[in-house]
């Protein structure tokens, strides 16, 4: 369990955003799978240990995630990182299994861009989460 556990189980938990892109269609790969539009595709970027003084039982640790955003529109891609942030808002304290401590903050957002070959829309939208877990 981690981070990007955390945020799919928010974004995927989320009914207005599940209204809008479909559940196989939000992922936790580097790869996205073939399909349709809009889709999620969830990455860790960085993580690390917060370190403490004395070591004990568990550690807690800090993971900058990054949603993309892919769809054929950029009001699609509006619209679906809207829900995103939502979402975002709503899960600040998900449970986690494995995990205790669980918070969810938003962080940078953008920049959108195009896939030339594809003329698909991606938009980014980061997020932070900390969580406490064994060592």
């Amino acid at each position: 369990m981690d981070g990007a556990t955390a945020i799919y189980g928010v974004l995927s938990g989320f009914s207005a955003l599940t209204d809008l892109v479909a559940l196989d269609r939000i992922v936790t790969d580097d790869v996205l799978p073939a399909g349709g539009l809009p889709a999620l595709q969830i990455e860790t970027v960085s993580g690390t240990d917060l370190g403490t003084l004395q070591l004990g039982a568990t550690v807690h640790v800090r993971q900058r995630i990054r949603i993309r955003i892919h769809a054929a529109t950029s009001g699609s891609r509006a619209a679906v990182r809207a829900q995103v942030r939502r979402a975002l808002f709503a899960g600040r304290f998900p449970v986690v299994a494995g995990l205790g401590n669980v918070a969810v903050h938003t962080d940078g957002e953008g920049p959108d861009g195009l896939a030339p070959e594809s003329n698909v829309r991606i938009g980014l939208q980061d997020a932070i989460v900390t969580y406490t877990q064994a060592r």
